[in-house]
């Protein structure tokens, strides 16, 4: 699903998630990831993200990614995303070795030459067990095509 977006309501989006998410300010926690998306405009993009607790169970963050896609007509272009996403996790306590979660939320998508657009988005993922303070994670999801997404967090002592 896609709709027009405009400069001004994604700067409306980024201040509505800094008044709704708080708690984001405490205990946050870094991630880097690289997300494949397949779609007829599908590509690969790079980026890292910034994610805080919203209660024991959920994490509100904010990802910005870059890299390129398809153009129409074949090639490739530069594009870029910036998500606000919420993820609920079964396992937060590190309690097992892996944690799954799942997740969603909106994305401002923009390429060289295309249209700014608002994307949903929906993912599952599993989190793997902390080494060297970095814990591995795997995603897949809906979000401008089917996604799948390498991740490294920030490990933090029994959360995740």
């Amino acid at each position: 699903m896609r709709l027009t977006a405009r400069p001004a309501a994604l700067a409306a989006a980024v201040a509505t998630y800094a008044l709704l998410a708080p708690a984001a300010a405490r205990a946050q926690a870094a991630e880097a990831r690289v997300d494949g998306i397949v779609a007829r405009d599908g590509g690969v993009l790079a980026g890292a993200g910034l994610f805080g607790d919203a209660g024991l169970y959920a994490r509100l963050g904010v990802v910005a990614l870059g890299g390129v896609v398809r153009a129409p007509g074949g090639g490739a272009v530069a594009a870029g995303r910036l998500e606000a996403l919420a993820r609920f996790h079964i396992d937060p306590l590190r309690q097992s070795r892996r944690g799954i979660y799942a997740g969603g939320g909106l994305a401002a998508a923009v390429r060289r030459g295309g249209a700014p657009a608002w994307q949903l988005v929906a993912q599952l993922g599993a989190e793997g067990r902390p080494r060297g303070g970095v814990a591995p994670a795997v995603e897949v999801g809906l979000g401008g095509g089917a996604r799948v997404a390498l991740v490294l967090r920030r490990a933090r002592p029994q959360r995740r």
